[in-house]
């Protein structure tokens, strides 16, 4: 695996996302809800993706929308790595 700067900088983005995709699992409490349990989490995210291909997409994007935006408006923050380290603290 190449170790240039241009590799880190490629990578970094990447890297930045998935560890704030991760903000909301640990947030809404599935770590330990589901033992942290990795096969548990992601049958539970093949369902989630499951009923956004069904007819209830829109309903169903709405009612979560609405659930979400409370606790996630804190990475409405210019500076998100300080808006996620608060968050996932609160």
């Amino acid at each position: 695996m190449p170790t240039t700067l241009a590799f880190h900088r490629a990578v970094g983005p990447a890297t930045r996302r998935l560890i704030e995709l991760g903000g909301p699992v640990i947030k809404a409490g599935l770590i330990d809800l589901t033992d942290d349990d990795r096969a548990t989490l992601y049958g539970a995210l093949v369902s989630v993706a499951e009923r956004l291909r069904s007819y209830e997409r829109k309903n169903i994007l709405a009612l979560w929308q609405r659930k979400g935006t409370p606790d996630i408006s804190v990475f409405a923050s210019a500076n998100k790595i300080y808006a996620l380290s608060y968050w996932l603290l609160s």
